[in-house]
């Protein structure tokens, strides 16, 4: 079969754990590649390391970006803006139990 090329391919590790244990991961060599996210990888590694090593479907590893210096920012300042919003939904003229 002719190899499709999606905008984008993107595995999970339950889909590549249990393909592989039905023998079944071949079903992915229609695609290019499948994309793996490293958390996904790491999941499937534990689980079932072979299905990894297979070389019938092209599966690339994606490692995650570091985050930018504004994400680091917003992460820091979440708790402090949920309290608010927790604060203004209580004050708020519907009934709400806070």
């Amino acid at each position: 079969m002719a190899k499709t090329s999606p905008a984008l391919v993107v595995a999970d590790a339950g889909p590549l754990i249990h393909l592989d244990e039905l023998a079944a991961l071949d079903v992915l060599s229609d695609y290019a590649a499948v994309l793996v996210p490293n958390t996904v990888w790491l999941e499937v590694q534990h689980h079932r390391p072979q299905a990894l090593q297979q070389t019938n479907v092209k599966l690339i590893r994606q490692l995650s970006p570091a985050p930018s210096d504004g994400v680091n920012a917003m992460t820091a300042l979440t708790p402090c803006i949920m309290a608010n919003v927790r604060h203004w939904l209580c004050v708020l003229p519907i009934q709400l139990t806070c």
